[in-house]
């Protein structure tokens, strides 16, 4: 028989169109019975879920305290600072001497440890807290270790940079919104330089619109342990020290005129060193970035506090301006312009020259040829996110610090600084074009820095002065 010849096999009628039989109703019009869908076979419901869960906590709960502290003590010392935030019980048991001592032994040298002792009824958070305050003292103490060689360019200890690298501190950027909450975000790039360091941030995760904040704060996280090679451990817990605070309106913020822009994005300056960068198509935050001069910077990063920042004095300027004006009191001053990564220019200038005022100081004079400095490369800022880097021209980083005789420092500054055409320059014959010029103003000083191009098209610095 052929395959065209073939009975088709009997089919049974579906149970629906069965004689006396409901029609059943489409998988999409069927009505769900929730009050018994707790009682069908294998299904869950946040009762028996919550049963669960009270269950699994009776258990943990069961446990006596010496099964708890055997569990503990394979915890490092971040884990168990967070247990320690689970319930009043596991307060008192992560607390307990045993686990803080061998926590002790894991991060405390065996000199140290012997200073510490142990009375014979000591209270129970007695290793706990000597843990943590000779973690700090140790951490402390490799910070400040040779600062007083001081760096024959910079004039700042030698030290100071590998010092702040060593101590892995995470800058930290809190945003609280206008509804009290706030919002933590660490730097995702660090770079140190002869000067300063300075950190970008581009990484905002789960942060509200910008029109939502009010305000902002820089923070040092230090981390409290380390290994015994002085590495910060990794899930350390920190101590916070505030190094700058300030109002964060956005609406106002993007009012101003923008210190530099590009085709990507519009750069806006904030107090401290800060720079904020906004999508020029949908004016969102785009990154943050800022710049933390060396000079006093480990006092601030270990002294401060969450609420209050450790204030140093600035070193004073001299009162009479006989001293000045006569030349009683020299001043030399270290420059340095570049981008986050690399040097543009950089020169030191052992004795500054006064004009007869006495409140201006001479670092390069236009009249003198001889003593203009060349810059590097041209002046732009690169920057980058997770998506997009692009480079803002004549924008770029500016660090300077001037020291008198004694040699106190009597300015330290690093911020974002804007290369702009200066209508007022003087037509010399030795440079072509227009001149440009580099002013920043910090409290009662002001640097003036005046750039031309040579016949070559190479940028020169024919001036650049203090005011005091």
């Amino acid at each position: 028989m052929s395959s065209k010849q073939r009975p088709r096999p009997l089919q049974s009628k579906p149970h629906s169109a069965r004689k006396g039989s409901k029609v059943a109703l489409p998988i999409k019009e069927q009505k769900t019975d929730t009050a018994n869908v707790g009682n069908r076979k294998g299904s869950k419901t946040i009762g028996s879920i919550k049963e669960k869960r009270a269950d699994s906590r009776n258990v943990v709960d069961s446990f006596p305290d010496e099964l708890l502290i055997t569990l503990f003590a394979y915890l490092d010392a971040g884990d168990l600072l967070v247990a320690s935030r689970v319930c009043h019980r596991w307060l008192q048991v992560s607390n307990d001497n045993t686990l803080w001592r061998k926590v002790a032994e894991r991060y405390l040298p065996r000199g140290v440890r012997k200073k510490i002792g142990e009375p014979l009824e000591a209270p129970t958070q007695y290793w706990k807290k000597e843990c943590i305050k000779g973690s700090v003292t140790l951490r402390n103490q490799r910070a400040y270790n040779k600062l007083d060689t001081p760096d024959p360019f910079t004039f700042l200890p030698d030290r100071v940079k590998p010092n702040l690298e060593k101590l892995g501190v995470i800058y930290t950027l809190a945003f609280f919104d206008r509804s009290g909450s706030h919002h933590y975000i660490r730097a995702d790039d660090i770079f140190y330089h002869r000067m300063s360091v300075t950190a970008r941030w581009y990484n905002f995760g789960e942060l509200p619109t910008p029109a939502r904040l009010q305000s902002l704060k820089l923070l040092a996280l230090n981390p409290v342990f380390y290994d015994h090679k002085g590495v910060a451990c990794r899930n350390s817990p920190c101590q916070r020290s505030l190094l700058c605070q300030m109002d964060f309106d956005w609406s106002e913020l993007t009012k101003q005129t923008p210190l530099g822009s590009d085709s990507a994005v519009d750069l806006f300056r904030l107090a401290n060193g800060l720079v904020v960068a906004a999508w020029k198509d949908g004016g969102g935050l785009a990154f943050v970035a800022g710049n933390l001069p060396y000079h006093n910077l480990i006092d601030r990063c270990l002294k401060g506090s969450f609420k209050a920042t450790h204030t140093c004095q600035p070193g004073a300027l001299v009162s009479d301006p006989a001293y000045r004006r006569f030349g009683l009191n020299d001043y030399s001053a270290t420059f340095e312009l570049r981008t986050q990564r690399q040097s543009i220019w950089s020169e030191q200038f052992r004795t500054l020259n006064k004009d007869p005022s006495g409140n201006t100081l001479i670092a390069i004079r236009s009249d003198r040829v001889h003593q203009h400095s060349p810059l590097e490369r041209d002046i732009e800022l690169p920057w980058k996110t997770d998506l997009f880097k692009n480079k803002t021209r004549n924008v770029c980083i500016m660090d300077a610090m001037v020291r008198d005789t004694n040699g106190r420092v009597v300015l330290a500054v690093s911020e974002f600084v804007h290369s702009s055409a200066d209508e007022k320059a003087k037509v010399t014959y030795d440079y072509e074009g227009q001149g440009r010029s580099i002013s920043l103003t910090k409290g009662l000083a002001s640097i003036l820095l005046l750039i031309d191009k040579d016949s070559l098209n190479k940028q020169v610095i024919s001036s650049l002065t203090i005011s005091l």
